[in-house]
């Protein structure tokens, strides 16, 4: 079965756009937003397909606003420049009142949202947490070797990889005055460690280059079956499905891993994994959580808990899919940017 596009798609869009989608926490808004650098923020209107743009001057990153800040102040979208320049706007690309904010850091990596508040890394290894009230609060982990890449957050917990031959997972605990664990990883890595809740406990997990698969409590301590090894070389982290944790290595073998030990992979091929996304999705709100992967080709392969392809995919596009109604036939599509510079829109129901 041929996979259909949706009406009015694709899309062709200018400039060099990031192959993230954001969607409005407004409930009621099929407002998305997104990157084209080097400096504008889009907002699409997938019911009506129009698109809006703002231009803000040394654009670093753009990062959903979160239903607190919502909630709060009708803010929608984050905005910080590479000088640590703060925007928040709404969904008509309005600076919300009180901004923007000039922080004490310039962002080496995206920054991420946590509850309320957005945590940025900054250029001086400092973490600042800045909340919806304008507060700021900035703490320093004894992180010497730079951040590369965004910390991991999970209900009151953050984790930021400092890369290294010995490398270290800063566990930060939010509730209890952002108390500091660190896990030493032996072996280099690349992305954010993964936090998850399995059987009603709290674990981090991270792969290295080489392979070496780590879970830990959230206390640091190692736990039964592992590390194991995983063959192959390995650019992106590891995801948790809510059964298992997924990893793909850089010639496109995808594994499952379970809490057990146990692993099961397919092979993808003509995927190069070097760079891309692994997403976790329960896009259709039934059963398990599906899994859409996406490497340095132009497509995304979608799959079931248990490693079969999912009806209509691999769809073209690059990146992280989202997932709506766009037409309003009550059955969810699939939405997202290509390296050719499209916005795409798949029927997948």
């Amino acid at each position: 079965k041929e996979t259909q596009a949706i009406a009015g798609f694709p899309i062709q869009l200018e400039g060099n756009t990031v192959p993230i989608l954001y969607k409005s926490p407004d409930t009621k808004s099929k407002i998305f937003f997104l990157q084209e650098k080097p400096n504008k923020v889009k907002a699409l209107n997938t019911g009506s397909l129009e698109i809006k743009e703002i231009e803000i001057n040394a654009l670093a990153y753009i990062m959903g606003a979160g239903e607190a800040v919502f909630k709060a102040n009708s803010g929608e979208l984050w905005a910080i420049t590479k000088d640590g320049l703060l925007y928040l706007l709404n969904g008509k690309l309005e600076t919300v009142a009180g901004y923007p904010v000039t922080l004490s850091q310039r962002p080496v990596c995206a920054p991420v949202v946590m509850d309320d508040s957005l945590i940025v890394i900054g250029d001086d290894n400092k973490v600042c947490i800045h909340d919806v009230k304008g507060n700021d609060l900035v703490y320093d982990f004894d992180i010497v070797e730079q951040i590369k890449s965004s910390p991991t957050v999970y209900k009151n917990y953050m984790a930021i990889y400092e890369k290294g031959f010995l490398g270290t997972i800063h566990v930060i605990n939010k509730d209890e005055s952002y108390t500091d664990t660190d896990i030493v990883v032996d072996g280099i890595g690349f992305g954010s460690p993964c936090i998850f809740e399995h059987n009603l406990q709290t674990y981090v997990a991270f792969i290295t280059q080489s392979g070496d698969l780590n879970v830990w409590t959230i206390d640091g301590d190692e736990v039964e079956k592992f590390p194991m090894n995983l063959s192959g070389v390995f650019y992106l982290n590891v995801k948790y499905t809510g059964e298992s944790l997924i990893a793909i290595s850089e010639d496109g073998t995808v594994f499952k891993v379970n809490m057990d030990g146990t692993a099961t992979k397919i092979k993808l091929p003509h995927l190069s994994a070097k760079s891309g996304y692994i997403t976790i999705n329960n896009y259709d709100s039934v059963g398990a959580n599906e899994i859409f992967i996406s490497g340095e080709s132009n497509a995304i392969y979608g799959f079931n808990s248990d490693l079969e392809f999912l009806n209509a995919f691999p769809v073209t596009g690059y990146g992280i899919p989202v997932f709506v109604d766009l037409n309003g036939d009550k059955k969810v599509d699939s939405l997202s940017l290509s390296i050719d510079n499209k916005l795409n829109a798949w029927k997948l129901q």
